[in-house]
């Protein structure tokens, strides 16, 4: 479930957890949900005596379904008995231990800002010569010897083939220097 607009949920079912790993072992997870069709248009979503029933038979947002996981709290789904198989009974769960408190600025609001660092680090890299050579260097070396050998063996099948023209037209060249004397 992730909270939305003006009493509007949205509900899903978590398919997949992908957890994204940056450099300095900053980590960001997101989640991969199949999402249940709530529209309120569509009265997929009902609530009677204090609960929620979603109909579970329509998808939603099939192009869209990551979010990160700070944004969802945990949810479980029964089977509703007064709507029939189709529909799901919603309930929140509060784990024990876990508290959703408010924070509050200088002028008595609420605050409920997604933490965002947004300061750069500067770094210095320092870079040892085995390094250098080892992940660098080798390898530009290695496409550069690859390269230079099948230049090689260009040049020495151009000399063969010229060579072997020369070998055909010999008997053909004493022919001319004798008709030329």
């Amino acid at each position: 479930m992730v909270p939305g607009d003006e009493n509007t949920n949205f509900y899903s079912v978590l398919c997949d957890v992908i957890e994204l790993i940056y450099v300095f072992n900053y980590r960001v997870t997101l989640f991969q949900c199949n999402w249940y069709d709530n529209n309120p248009n569509q009265k997929r979503a009902v609530e009677h005596h204090h609960l929620t029933s979603i109909n579970v038979n329509h998808k939603w947002y099939v192009d869209d379904s990551y979010i990160l996981s700070i944004q969802a709290p945990q949810v479980f789904y029964m089977d509703d008995l007064v709507w029939g198989p189709q529909w799901k009974v919603v309930k929140k769960v509060q784990h024990r231990g876990i508290w959703d408190i408010l924070e509050e600025d200088g002028n008595g609001d609420t605050v409920q800002e997604v933490f965002q660092k947004n300061e750069s680090l500067d770094i210095v890299w320092t870079i040892q010569q085995e390094d250098l050579d080892t992940h660098v260097l080798v390898p530009h070396k290695q496409a550069l010897e690859k390269e230079l050998q099948g230049w090689t063996d260009w040049a020495n099948e151009m000399v063969m083939q010229a060579a072997q023209r020369l070998g055909k037209d010999q008997g053909e060249l004493k022919t001319l220097r004798f008709e030329y004397k």
